[in-house]
C-alpha cells in the first residue's frame, strides 16, 4: 500500500469516528492594506478630508477593546459565495432586491469568496491545479462586479479553493477583485501580504479584515522570500494537527496498517504510546474524540496581525475558513480549538469574528460584548445545478438555508445583531443560486436552528417578525 492510499485510509477513519460520535445527537490584484510601524504611535481611522483620503487619528489610549466607528455603523456578514449562476442586481427581482438591500444599507458588507475569480482563459500560466479543494469553482469578473454592486465591499480569500487554478489563478483573482473594487484579505503574493489586513474606508470609519484558514489545500500555503528565493503566492493559514483517541483494537489495526506501509517520506511515525499516519496522531483511549493541536507560530502571527490592524483602523473583523467539527453534538458543532482562538482574537482587538466553511447554520456566541458567528452557511449556492446533484449526492435541505447577520455599533461596541434568514432561489432560472429573505415556516426553521446551535454559548436570540434579534448587554 503506498503512502497516498495510507493517508486516504487514515483520513477515512478520522471522518468515520467523527460521524459515529455525532450520529446519536445530530439535528435535522491586491487591495490596499493597513500598515503600522513600531517607531510611530499607532493610528486609527479619522475623518475623510475633502479629497477623500482619511486623516489619521493617533490611538493613544491603547484600548483595543473598543471600536471607534460612528454610532449607527453597520456591518453585514454573509456566508460563502458559491454562486449564483448569473448576475442578480439588474434582474429587477423583488426577492433578490430585498436580500441585496441588507448589504447596500450596511456600511460594509462581507462574504467568503469561495473560489477563484477571473474570466477564461485567464492570464498566461493559469490552469487547473493538480490538487483542488473539491472542485474548481470559478467566479466570473462580471459576477465579482455584481457582488460589489450589491454592497459586498470586502471578502476573505483564505479557503480551500483559493489555489484551485494554481498560483496564476490566485494572482488573477487578486487582480479581478482590485479591478472591481472589492477588498480582500487572507491571500497574497507572499505570506506577509496574505496575513496583512485588507482595509475598507467608509465615512463612518475604517474596517480592517484579517483572514486565515485551518482547512486548506497544502499546495496553496503562501511563503515569504528566503534569500534569493522569491516569495510564493498563496493564502495565510493556521496549521492544526488532529489527534484521535482509538480503542485498543483500533490501535492494533492502525499500527499494523502504518508499520506494514512504512517507507521514507510516508508520514508514518510509530511511538511508544501513539502512531502518526498522514499527519494524524492516534492514541489509546475510549472516547473516539478528535482534538486539534494548533501551531503556535501561526497562532501568534494571526493575533499579531489582528492587533496591528486594530491599532491602524476603527474596527477589525477576523475570519477563518474552518471545516473542522467536534466529535459530539450536531453536525454544526465546532472543533475544540475554535472557541479559544476566537476569544484570543477578540482579546487581540477583533470586534467581530466570522467562521466560514461549513455550508450549514452554526450558532452565535457573545464574548466580551462582541459577536462570534460560527457559521452563516452559503450566501449564494448553485453547486450541482438545477438537479442539485454533486458527486452523486443530493445537495439540498440544510445547504439551502443560510443567514445574513447585520451588526449595529453604538458607543464603540456592537449593540444589536439582527439575523436575517435566507434561502436559495431554486424556482427562477435567471436568479438560480441567488438568495431571498425567508419568511414564515422557512424563517422559523432557520432561526430555530441558530437558536439551538447558540444554546451551548448561552446566547439569547429572540425571533421578531421573522428576524433573529440579539441585544448585547
Amino acid at each position: 500500500m503506498t503512502a497516498k492510499y495510507l493517508l486516504a485510509a487514515a483520513s477515512t477513519l478520522v471522518i468515520a469516528i467523527a460521524a459515529q460520535a455525532q450520529s446519536p445527537q445530530q439535528t435535522p490584484a491586491v487591495p490596499a492594506r493597513a500598515q503600522s510601524t513600531a517607531a510611530a504611535p499607532a493610528l486609527a481611522g479619522g475623518d475623510l478630508n475633502p479629497q477623500g483620503s482619511r486623516d489619521p487619528v493617533y490611538r493613544t489610549d491603547g484600548d483595543l477593546s473598543r471600536a471607534s466607528v460612528a454610532d449607527g455603523f453597520t456591518f453585514a456578514a454573509g456566508g460563502d459565495l458559491l454562486g449564483p449562476e448569473n448576475p442578480l442586481t439588474q434582474l429587477g427581482n423583488p426577492d433578490v432586491d430585498r436580500m441585496v438591500k441588507l448589504f447596500r444599507d450596511a456600511d460594509v458588507g462581507f462574504a467568503n469568496h469561495e473560489g477563484s475569480g477571473f474570466d477564461l482563459p485567464g492570464p498566461p500560466g493559469t490552469t487547473k491545479a493538480a490538487q483542488n479543494g473539491g472542485g474548481y469553482p470559478r467566479i466570473t469578473a462580471e459576477l465579482d462586479r455584481d457582488f460589489r454592486a450589491m454592497g459586498i465591499k470586502m471578502v476573505s480569500l483564505a479557503n480551500n479553493h483559493a489555489g484551485d487554478w494554481g498560483p496564476g489563478g490566485l494572482l488573477a483573482t487578486l487582480a479581478t477583485l482590485r479591478a472591481v473594487g472589492i477588498v480582500e484579505a487572507g491571500a497574497g503574493a507572499s505570506l506577509s501580504e496574505a496575513r496583512r489586513a485588507g482595509v475598507v474606508y467608509t465615512p463612518r470609519g475604517t474596517v480592517g479584515l484579517v483572514a486565515t484558514a485551518s482547512t486548506f489545500n497544502p499546495a496553496t500555503v503562501a511563503a515569504d522570500a528566503i534569500g534569493a528565493l522569491p516569495p510564493r503566492p498563496g493564502i495565510g493559514v493556521l496549521h492544526v494537527r488532529p489527534e484521535v483517541d482509538l480503542s485498543d483494537q483500533q490501535m492494533v489495526l492502525m499500527r499494523r496498517l502504518g508499520n506494514a506501509s512504512w517507507q521514507p517520506g510516508s508520514g508514518v511515525r510509530d511511538q511508544a504510546n501513539a502512531i502518526t499516519v498522514g499527519g494524524v496522531t492516534f492514541r489509546p483511549g475510549s472516547s473516539n474524540k478528535i482534538t486539534y493541536i494548533v501551531d503556535e507560530s501561526d497562532r501568534k502571527a494571526i493575533l499579531a496581525s489582528i492587533t496591528e490592524a486594530k491599532r491602524a483602523n476603527d474596527m477589525v473583523v477576523f475570519s477563518i475558513h474552518a471545516h473542522e467539527v467536534a466529535t459530539s453534538g450536531s453536525t454544526a458543532s465546532v472543533a475544540d480549538f475554535l472557541p479559544p482562538l476566537f476569544h484570543q482574537a477578540i482579546d487581540a482587538g477583533a470586534d467581530i469574528v466570522v467562521r466560514a466553511g461549513p455550508h450549514i447554520m452554526g450558532g452565535v456566541e457573545i464574548y466580551k460584548g462582541k459577536p462570534i458567528f460560527y457559521g452563516l452557511s452559503s450566501l449564494f449556492f448553485d453547486i450541482g445545478g438545477a438537479s442539485r446533484s454533486f458527486n452523486g449526492h443530493a445537495m439540498g435541505g440544510a445547504f439551502n438555508d443560510a443567514a445574513v447577520a447585520v451588526t449595529t455599533f453604538k458607543g464603540g461596541r456592537p449593540d444589536v445583531v439582527r439575523i436575517y434568514p435566507i434561502t436559495t432561489i431554486l424556482d427562477n432560472r435567471a436568479a438560480f443560486g441567488g438568495s431571498k429573505i425567508a419568511t414564515g415556516a422557512d424563517a422559523k426553521r432557520i432561526l430555530q436552528a441558530v437558536q439551538r446551535e447558540s444554546e451551548p454559548f448561552g446566547t439569547q436570540i429572540k425571533i421578531e417578525d421573522d428576524i433573529g434579534i440579539i441585544r448585547i448587554q
